[in-house]
Order: C-alpha cells, then structure tokens, then sequence
C-alpha cells in the first residue's frame, strides 16, 4: 500500500487523499454556488431598479416633448407678460 503526505502531515492512504480533496472541492462548489445564487438575486434586483428608471425616463421625456410643442404651437399668446425684465425684481 502507498502512503502520501497530506498538509496536516499525517501518512494516509492515497483513497483517503482523494477522498478529503473531494471533499474541499465539494466545499468550495458549494459555496461558489452560493456566491452565483447571490450574484443572480442581485442581478435581477437591479434589473427591475434599471425597468423603472428607464420608465421615468420615459415618462420625462415624453412630458419634455409635449411642453415644447405645446410652447411652439401656443405661441407668444402663450407667454406670461406679467413680469416685466426690465422692472427691479426682489432680491437684487
């Protein structure tokens, strides 16, 4: 029977050496998986945060046309005359 050198430097059996590195690679898979499944949840939480800020947009882009045409189609009707530039305004 061959013997190997493990980290702990104990002798064991070759099949006991695979067997507790197999071990350590299930341990480590298991908490890549962890990682993944975490990394996913984020990933669509953000999704959703990304689908209403771009309806927002939607919505202040859609608003912002429709004050410009309706400023362009109104006219100078439109202005408000009530504040005259050239009278002194409060505060300077």
């Amino acid at each position: 029977m061959r013997f190997s050198c493990v980290e702990s430097g104990v002798m064991q059996a070759p099949e006991q050496a695979s067997i507790a590195a197999l071990e350590e690679l299930l341990l480590a898979v298991r908490d890549m998986n962890s990682t993944v499944e975490s990394l996913q949840s984020k990933t669509q939480e953000l999704s959703e945060k990304l689908r209403l800020v771009e309806q927002l947009a939607s919505a202040i882009d859609t608003s912002l046309r429709a004050a410009v045409y309706e400023s362009r189609t109104l006219g100078p009707e439109w202005k408000d005359d009530s504040c005259d530039a050239s009278a002194p305004h409060a505060g300077g």
